[in-house]
């Protein structure tokens, strides 16, 4: 039987007056247990996320979640990220709002691919405001940015900061075909080339979120696809032995893509996050 649960959603306002869209779920036959944050990766939105939310909702769990600035239906140039900086800080935003709306539980933030890695930035300074934080498949390296891509990425993103420079390959999304079909046909996702901008952006938050992870003493769960080409393993493997913390786990999933929420073996990622969710919200 489906979980009742009541649906919110409105805008809250971001770094310099962009408008973020919102989503929460809400389970109404008994008061929630806990809330888990969700945050999204890049080029897409929180929409993509309701059979995660369905999930944790059978669970117990009060789910919220926005769509960054520049995707899905929050306000900014599609996919672009003028700062890196603004999009934790809107992160923080949307936190505040969920947080507000469900007081008194703890809180669990789960972020995906660029969505792990602004987690991260904005978790290392809100450990006391986190019961626990979950990375899947985070951007914690770029395989193809060495000296002279970064280089070129960081000129070209002073000089001409909306051209196109890289774009996702849905295939490596899932081994569902239905998952990169549908990633294509969502007139909410991004799937032109990523500005330089952006590009430039995620090539330094990488570097921060490396030099930092050493300060991550929270408990940390980091879940990865084996064949990940989007965020390569090896980035999430760095973060996990730097990070501090002693409650920390990593799996990696033999055979799976980049979306393992969306993998054809969902169910077992699914019951690994809930699991842990259970066992840290106390």
């Amino acid at each position: 039987m489906a979980t009742p649960v009541r649906e919110d959603e409105g805008t809250i306002t971001g770094v310099g007056g962009v408008e973020l869209y919102w989503r929460s779920w809400t389970p109404t036959a008994a008061p929630p247990k806990g809330l888990v944050v969700l945050v999204h990766g890049m080029g897409e939105h929180c929409g993509r996320y309701d059979h995660v939310a369905d999930a944790l909702l059978a669970r117990g769990y009060a789910v919220a979640a926005h769509d960054h600035r520049g995707h899905g239906r929050s306000g900014g140039k599609r996919s672009f990220i003028d700062r890196m900086d603004n999009l934790v800080a809107d992160i923080g935003t949307a936190f505040d709002r969920a947080r507000a709306a469900v007081p008194d539980v703890p809180v669990v933030m789960v972020g995906h691919s660029m969505g792990g890695l602004s987690s991260a930035l904005w978790a290392v300074d809100n450990q006391d405001r986190l019961a626990g934080l979950v990375l899947s498949g985070p951007l914690a390296a770029m395989d193809q940015a060495n000296a002279v891509t970064k280089a070129v990425a960081r000129a070209l993103s002073a000089a001409v900061p909306t051209m196109g420079m890289v774009a996702v390959e849905s295939d490596a999304l899932s081994h569902d075909p239905t998952v990169g079909e549908d990633y294509r046909q969502d007139p909410l996702v991004f799937s032109g080339k990523l500005p330089a901008r952006t590009a430039a952006e995620l090539m330094t938050a990488v570097d921060a979120v490396q030099r930092r992870a050493p300060e991550l003493r929270l408990p940390l769960l980091i879940l990865h696809g084996e064949l990940d080409t989007l965020a390569p393993p090896r980035g999430s493997q760095e973060l996990f032995e730097k990070a501090v913390s002693t409650d920390k786990h990593r799996t990696v999933y033999d055979g799976m893509y980049h979306e393992i929420f969306n993998e054809v073996d969902r169910e077992k990622v699914l019951a690994e996050l809930t699991a842990w969710i259970d066992a840290h919200m106390v």
